[in-house]
């Protein structure tokens, strides 16, 4: 059977699905660029949009919609991002993009917003050059080029589109000049983002930010390479449990600082089995990351 006919199948069937994960994942993160995480795309031959369609459709059949995030990064045009959004969404999930704000063309432009994605999310570094291009790596003319035409074309969309502000280096020095001036522009919200790396974070104390303030009082800052944060007490991590990510390329994991294993196009139930030592890796970790990617509620 094609792997479109597959997808058929299933979406028949959503009616009559049988949760398959007791303590399974409750997002699916499709990382089609390495934004913010070098080298976490792998290696090897990009899979199918048939693929990733179909590794929806079987979630969506055995255990309802879940959150659907792609990380596309500088990849926002690639007509692909914007297919995989528009599927998920027609099943009925709750959709997230992720770009860099490198400047978009108004057809893709135009394809992501025709997709039903919720919400679109972009970082801003700062309202000086000085300080936003350094941060985000990408010239503050240009995010705010994209970002204004995200504004213009939301109009008459049920769309969100939210400012991810980097709590690293000079950026909460312009904080609330960077909140101020989106509120001008229309913005729906603006995000604090906690870096993956502990030794990246800024020093600034996060303001309103009760959750993360708290959180941080249970963790030991340290300067080593690795992620997040070295525990006060032993607790299991459970992100394994909740997450999964799945890169263009067929890279799978739960936490993207772990071994990952490769998807051989095997059903779901099948690669969620595979990744137990991964998952038990997880549990494992002595460390507790901010991050919204690894974050957990």
């Amino acid at each position: 059977m094609s792997i479109r006919h597959r997808i058929q199948s299933r979406l028949s069937s959503l009616k009559t699905r049988v949760p398959f994960l007791n303590h399974g994942p409750v997002r699916l993160t499709i990382r089609w660029d390495d934004f913010e995480l070098p080298n976490s795309i792998g290696f090897g031959k990009r899979k199918s949009l048939p693929e990733f369609q179909g590794l929806i459709a079987e979630y969506v059949q055995q255990s309802g919609p879940c959150m659907v995030r792609v990380v596309a990064g500088n990849a926002g045009a690639d007509p692909d991002v914007a297919e995989i959004l528009r599927f998920a969404h027609r099943v009925g999930c709750p959709t997230e993009l992720v770009i860099s704000g490198i400047t978009l063309d108004t057809e893709s432009l135009s394809r992501i917003f025709l997709s039903g994605v919720d919400t679109i999310l972009l970082p801003i570094g700062g309202v000086s050059s000085k300080v936003h291009d350094v941060v985000v790596g990408i010239p503050i003319s240009e995010s705010t080029e994209t970002l204004q035409q995200l504004l213009r074309m939301k109009s008459g969309t049920n769309t969100s589109i939210v400012v991810l502000l980097p709590w690293v280096g000079d950026t909460p020095l312009e904080a609330n000049a960077i909140r101020e001036w989106t509120r001008e522009l229309g913005v729906d919200q603006v995000q604090i983002q906690v870096p993956y790396k502990g030794r990246d974070m800024s020093d600034e104390t996060i303001p309103h930010h009760p959750h993360l303030s708290k959180m941080l009082l249970s963790v030991l800052r340290d300067a080593q390479d690795a992620p997040g944060w070295k525990r006060h007490q032993p607790w299991s991590c459970p992100v394994g449990q909740q997450r999964l990510e799945i890169s263009k390329v067929g890279r799978v994991c739960a936490c993207p600082f772990k071994q990952p294993v490769m998807w051989n196009r095997e059903a779901l139930t099948d690669l969620w089995d595979r990744l137990e030592p991964h998952r038990k890796e997880i549990s494992n970790c002595d460390r507790i990351c901010l991050h919204r990617e690894l974050r957990f509620s």
